[in-house]
């Protein structure tokens, strides 16, 4: 009898530091993991393939280009388009496209989007190089289904096809919104500082709106569409809503070849501060990810707690004994009181198999 009480109690003791090994390990390996795992490039929580994922932001960022050009060149016809209806198409556009392929690909239609949800681990590197391309090439196709509808458009001697796509394409000085308006002189450095804030707006909003593992959540394409519409509200007028390098590159390629010679040599800002603005986002995210898992707790932080924690751990490790100590008392007691029943019931039952012998005799 004493091996079987043995072995509970050497099974329990050698369980012990296995258990307490693992609650051991560091709370700042949470933290840093958290980092690391966005530069690494997490798992995504998207069950299309990579290759409808990529197909479903094409498709997404063509319309948004589509509607938002088509919305650009609008400001052109009388008071047909304002600031506030150019901001209204944002909200529609990304809205819209969210809406629709948010559950496939997540609803990224912009690089620098992807750029900040690749930093964090929300999307796979390779995944972010294969949407950033399709982003590009969709919105250099936008632009490109849009060169054989601008001549059909109305054009006169002041409102030329030139002008068309000069309201189309991002940029700043005699480029910008206000300069064709009103010749109001924009200079780049006022140009990048409303972009990036933009920029950070539309960024820090969709990337938040996106669950940890890539997929949207069930504000995203609400959070989306308003981010988008209050950042274009507030830099359309200045160098026209850029916010997107996917957005920029196809309209500043045809109309360099319409005659605008200064739209691709001011493209690179339109690439420039949107993926910075990504890559702040990003690195913030990240590193307040990190700074919430190793932050110590108060006991942690203080010696005297410290003290504290481990003299309520001896405490507890103390208890712990002795509570297995009456469970085995008790065990013991009920292995007891069973043998002793197992007895009474033997002798009973050899009472009574003597006692039908004798009477057989």
């Amino acid at each position: 009898m004493s091996e079987s009480f043995e072995s509970p109690t050497s099974v329990s003791s050698e369980s012990a530091p296995q258990e307490a090994t693992s609650l051991e390990a560091p709370i700042n390996s949470k933290g840093s993991a958290a980092l690391s795992q966005g530069f690494a490039g997490g798992e995504t929580g998207l069950t299309a393939s990579l290759v409808v994922r990529g197909l479903a932001e094409f498709v997404g960022t063509f319309f948004v280009v589509f509607v938002l050009l088509g919305a650009a060149s609008w400001t052109l016809i009388g008071s047909g388009g304002t600031v506030f209806s150019t901001a209204l198409a944002a909200v529609v556009a990304y809205g819209v496209a969210a809406l629709t392929f948010g559950k496939v690909s997540g609803g990224h239609f912009n690089p620098a989007v992807t750029l900040a949800a690749a930093l964090v681990g929300k999307i796979k590197w390779i995944d972010a190089l294969v949407y950033a391309i399709a982003q590009v090439v969709a919105g250099i196709a936008a632009a490109a289904v849009l060169l054989p509808l601008i001549p059909l458009l109305p054009t006169s001697s002041s409102l030329t096809e030139k002008s068309w796509w000069g309201f189309m394409v991002n940029g700043f000085g005699q480029n910008s919104p206000i300069y064709l308006n009103s010749q109001v002189n924009i200079s780049m450095q006022f140009a990048i500082v409303v972009e990036l804030i933009g920029s950070l707006i539309v960024v820090a909003a969709v990337v938040s709106a996106m669950r940890d593992n890539g997929a949207p959540s069930k504000s995203f394409a609400l959070t989306s569409a308003f981010a988008y519409g209050a950042a274009t509200f507030i830099t359309s007028p200045i160098d026209g809503a850029s916010l997107n390098p996917a957005r920029s590159t196809g309209p500043a390629i045809f109309a360099q070849v319409k005659g605008m010679t200064s739209s691709l040599s001011q493209l690179w800002v339109f690439w420039v501060v949107p993926l910075l603005a990504g890559a702040v986002v990003g690195l913030v995210i990240a590193i307040t990810k990190t700074a919430q898992h190793s932050t110590p707790s108060l006991d942690e932080a203080s010696p005297f707690g410290a003290v504290s924690a481990s003299s309520d751990d001896a405490e507890q490790a103390n208890d712990d004994a002795a509570a297995e100590e009456a469970d085995l008392a008790e065990f013991n007691a009920v292995i007891e009181t069973n043998e002793t029943e197992s007895a009474e019931n033997a002798e009973d039952a050899a009472a009574k198999s003597d006692s039908s012998d004798s009477e057989e005799k």
